[in-house]
């Protein structure tokens, strides 16, 4: 693949993908690498795929801890994250798509954070892009789009629970 772009959520991921697509042609996808049902040739926007990017902790007992937060989360919570496992390719452990969120996604979900964490670093990741991008955005426009995203009334409402 072509390009990753990596940025933090509400820094304008859906925009670029969008105008990659459209003003170039990109086949872009957006939150997912997976080409078996994405358009996603040319390469991806995302913001959970910059764990590539992330130095592993010195101590293995912090990152499964840090990976069972996300993980072992509910089928709520985890809906509210923006993230998947099917989202870097279809599964290992042959889980169903029907099922949004079970045993096994959590299963797939151990098994994809703890290799794609810090895979970047250390040239071992199995999906290659050839260029890695990070997205920037003005700061508090960033911070303005996730309030809107996320809390109740939008800027002038309350925070969601």
């Amino acid at each position: 693949r072509q390009v990753l772009i990596v940025a933090t959520p509400g820094s304008g991921t859906v925009q670029i993908a969008a105008e990659l697509r459209k003003k170039l042609s990109l086949e872009i996808g957006h939150e997912s690498t997976d080409a078996a049902w994405d358009y996603t040739r040319d390469g991806s926007v995302s913001w959970i795929h910059g764990i590539r990017f992330l130095t592993q902790p010195k101590d293995n007992k912090e990152k499964l801890l840090s990976v069972a937060k996300i993980c072992n989360s509910d089928i709520d919570t985890h809906s509210n994250m923006g993230f998947h496992p099917a989202m870097y390719g279809p599964p290992r452990n042959n889980c169903s798509y029907r099922s949004k969120w079970d045993e096994c996604w959590k299963s797939e979900c151990f098994v994809t954070l703890l290799k794609e964490w810090g895979c970047g670093v250390t040239k071992s990741c199995e999906i290659n892009f050839a260029k890695n991008i990070h997205q920037v955005r003005n700061p508090m426009k960033t911070l303005e789009s996730l309030v809107v995203k996320y809390c109740i009334g939008g800027l002038e409402g309350i925070v969601a629970t």
